[in-house]
């Protein structure tokens, strides 16, 4: 790690620096060691974080999540994940080796255009998702008074006020829940819909 600023929307990376920051004046001789661990790649502490993560989502209020009550365990999960940049896109698979390609599966399957499946993408460009993304911007627009043009998505996600109208985009959405099989490429959206509940478990 070449430094230890946060970046926009890294609501907990701020809140820890301050509590360091507290150790530090308590304990000066108290050593912290921050470290970047890759995605679930068998880590024991990233697997311990990603289990902690899930009971949160599943017992808001016993684990300090409350605004994200009215979740139901998937669609919390995919929100940290996608807050995270460690869900289901075409980028990150791609970043993991478990896709050839980041084109977007949703509006691009036989990747004629190229797009890359970004969180930017899934949320304010895919043609597969236009209706959602104007309800979604429409709530945040209403709820913060910016429009969609002056929002990076990981500051959507960081933003609570935002956080019902996101989990409703999720809710209504397939974005960052399930990835077609890299072989095949679906025929019709009801084909494309039944794949992905069936791969949601």
């Amino acid at each position: 790690m070449t430094h230890d600023e946060p970046g926009p929307g890294q609501t907990y990376a701020i809140q820890a620096r301050q509590a360091i920051a507290i150790l530090r004046k308590q304990g000066p001789a108290i050593e912290i060691e921050i470290r970047w661990c890759p995605a679930h790649k068998g880590i024991p502490g990233n697997e311990v974080a990603d289990k902690r993560a899930k009971l949160a989502a599943s017992e808001p209020y016993d684990h300090g999540v409350e605004w994200l009550t009215l979740a139901d365990g998937t669609r919390a999960s995919r929100y940290y994940q996608l807050k995270s940049g460690h869900a289901l896109t075409g980028v990150y698979l791609k970043s993991t080796d478990n896709r050839p390609d980041d084109h977007c599966w949703w509006c691009d399957p036989d990747n004629m255009s190229g797009t890359p499946q970004t969180r930017d993408h899934l949320f304010k460009h895919c043609s597969r998702w236009k209706d959602q993304q104007a309800k979604l911007w429409a709530r945040v627009k209403e709820e913060t008074k910016r429009g969609k043009r002056k929002w990076h998505v990981e500051d959507l996600l960081a933003d609570e006020r935002c956080s019902p109208a996101v989990l409703d985009f999720l809710r209504t959405t397939y974005v960052g829940q399930a990835a077609p099989p890299v072989e095949g490429s679906w025929d019709s959206d009801e084909e494309e819909e039944e794949r992905a509940v069936a791969a949601a478990g």
